[in-house]
């Protein structure tokens, strides 16, 4: 049997959507590389933490990454650029950990491929650089 040790009284019935906009926020965790489910390739998973002040300090976002497209690969540079990275030569993610970068939130949508509904999201539309 497997127990979670988490006191659902504390937790809010809705989660609070993070707002579109512009935030500095810190690689939370060493960044996943996993098979992506097409097989075309890999896909880098990110757990961004955000660390602008106001409502939405603390909450994180996951990012997605593609490494076998030119715009993945666009993307991948400029967030680790945005880490303040050097990108020339090989590139070991686990130096990810724990830096701040700068993120763009917009908004976006899924459909439930069980249900049908479409569900409303946010995702990480840029990373800038300085």
């Amino acid at each position: 049997m497997t127990v979670l040790d988490i006191n659902f009284g504390d937790v809010p019935d809705e989660y609070e959507m993070i707002e579109v906009g512009v935030y500095d926020a810190e690689i939370d965790g060493v960044p996943e590389v996993k098979v992506a489910s097409s097989g075309n390739g890999n896909v880098i998973h990110t757990k961004w933490k955000i660390t602008s002040e106001g409502d939405f300090f603390g909450k994180t976002i996951m990012g997605f990454l593609c490494t076998w497209t030119d715009m993945g690969k666009v993307d991948i540079k400029k967030m680790l650029k945005s880490l303040g990275m050097d990108v020339d030569g090989q590139v070991d993610l686990s130096e990810c950990e724990g830096k701040v970068g700068r993120i763009v939130v917009s908004a976006g949508t899924m459909t439930d491929k069980l249900t049908g509904d479409t569900k409303e999201t946010r995702q990480i539309k840029e990373y800038l650089v300085s």
